[in-house]
């Protein structure tokens, strides 16, 4: 019932809010008119039998008004209101054109989080035109007990997502089709979601806000707050690096020593990062160049291989994932933090980049099984 109410509620104030066209003003405009009009020749005498005589009550209140105005002004009124119905019978019909030509693809990962919720599909602002097609990736069902059981099964739906794009848009001019997503999915599967769609012009990327529980845009202002890199110079000629991204919340140096001993490590840590450090689209862009230019330097120091342990929001791995350079840069395997779990990486997604045809799923380094 509070789910119907919100909803309702969310209706009316986008209908309250929307943006006004030019036929609906003209249309209001001419009603005012004709109100007034019929207002200003509104006359009424009215007599009633009283004890010794009669009550006579009479009004005018078009008397002084010259009987041309009041007709001139109920005449363009009507006009306005004729004209106005015409100019939204054309705006409607354009809209309509316009609705069945676009595509508006809405893509939703689900994987941490069981419950209702709000549908992605519904929060899509509706500025966005064109037919909205959801697109569910539901990787819950291989979780239990908040741990991801069985990935190679996952890996398979998502591995098919270029193939659900493709073929949903057949027949649609690129320029036509907006891609939406959001969703609350493992780290690993939202960056390879991220390769998957990389090559897609329009994307608009909500999150998920726990405080609000609800999704929102990435419409904050850029706080200026960059990553600080260290540790490129411990490199040296080793062909594997571990790249630690700290944006949420810190990584801790013991778990990245126990899941990948001997490997030099590089970390990239978000000044003053947090849970709520991501809600700026110019800020998420900065923050995923900073992140590629330091996969660049790592390429060019010989590196042939990122163990990347990321710790940030979805839509930041997300973004992160479609910024990757498929074939310019190193092979990156992107892995799953568990809590408690020894090694505390246990397995990672090789991502289909450097030549590799598809993403799988692969073991922490031989050392550190």
């Amino acid at each position: 019932m509070a789910q119907v109410f919100q909803h309702f509620a969310r209706s009316l104030i986008d209908w309250l809010f929307r943006p006004k066209s030019s036929g609906l003003m003209a249309m209001r405009t001419g009603i005012t008119l004709v109100v007034i009009a019929f207002g200003i020749g509104w006359a009424f005498d009215f007599s009633l039998p009283v004890e010794g005589g009669r009550l006579n009550l009479s009004f005018d209140s078009g008397k002084g008004v010259p009987e041309r105005i009041v007709y001139l002004a109920a005449i363009v009124g009507l006009v306005l209101i004729l004209g106005g119905f015409v100019l939204e019978c054309v705006r409607y019909a354009h809209d309509r054109r316009i609705q069945m030509k676009k595509r508006v693809l809405v893509i939703e990962g689900r994987g941490l989080r069981d419950g209702p919720g709000r549908p992605l599909v519904d929060a899509v602002p509706a500025t966005i035109k064109g037919h909205r097609q959801p697109l569910l990736l539901d990787l819950r069902q291989k979780v239990e007990d908040g741990k991801i059981v069985a990935p190679t099964q996952i890996l398979t739906r998502i591995i098919g997502l270029a193939t659900q794009i493709d073929q949903l848009t057949a027949g649609v001019e690129r320029s036509d089709v907006t891609l939406v997503y959001g969703g609350l999915t493992a780290v690993p599967f939202t960056f390879l979601t991220g390769v998957m769609v990389d090559d897609e012009d329009n994307v608009l990327v909500l999150d998920w806000d726990r405080r609000q529980e609800n999704w929102r845009l990435l419409n904050e202002e850029d706080d200026g707050r960059r990553f600080i890199t260290t540790g490129l110079d411990d490199v040296a000629n080793s062909p594997e690096v571990v790249l630690a991204v700290s944006v949420s919340q810190p990584i801790l140096q013991t778990d990245l020593e126990e899941g990948f001993p001997g490997l030099p490590i590089v970390r990239m840590t978000l000044d003053g990062g947090g849970l709520h450090s991501h809600w700026s689209d110019r800020k998420q862009g900065h923050l995923a160049d900073q992140f590629l230019q330091t996969a660049f330097e790592l390429d060019r120091r010989g590196v042939t291989r990122i163990h990347l342990v990321l710790a940030a929001p979805n839509s930041v791995v997300f973004r992160f994932g479609r910024s990757y350079d498929k074939r310019n840069l190193p092979a990156i395997s992107v892995y799953q933090f568990e809590k408690g779990s020894h090694p505390p990486y246990p397995w990672a997604v090789a991502m289909p980049v450097r030549g590799i045809s598809s993403a799988t799923i692969s073991d922490p380094p031989v050392s550190a099984a």
